[in-house]
């Protein structure tokens, strides 16, 4: 993915965290973590809550908690998350 793209992503993936921030219900549906490993959902949720530390000083649980991160992690808060990770420049 090229720079651009990374950029034009993330700008993107924070527009739609705001709109469905509005949406009243931003349950993640567990779909979206099938074929997922148990260390690769871990690691997303890991990741998640250092930046949701860096950002509001929370987090939303113990990753070593089974369902708990997941079910307190709504869809905007993905996008939100996911739009800082591809917006970063190394």
């Amino acid at each position: 993915m090229t720079r651009a793209e990374k950029i034009l992503v993330s700008r993107l993936l924070d527009v739609a965290a705001d709109q469905f921030h509005e949406h009243g219900c931003n349950d993640m549906d567990p779909e979206f973590f099938e074929d997922l490993e148990p260390e690769e959902i871990e690691q997303l949720v890991k990741g998640y809550n250092d930046w949701k530390r860096g950002e509001t000083g929370e987090t939303c649980g113990d990753p070593e908690d089974e369902e708990l991160p997941l079910v307190n992690i709504g869809d905007d808060m993905w996008m939100a998350y996911l739009a800082a990770v591809i917006g970063r420049t190394d």
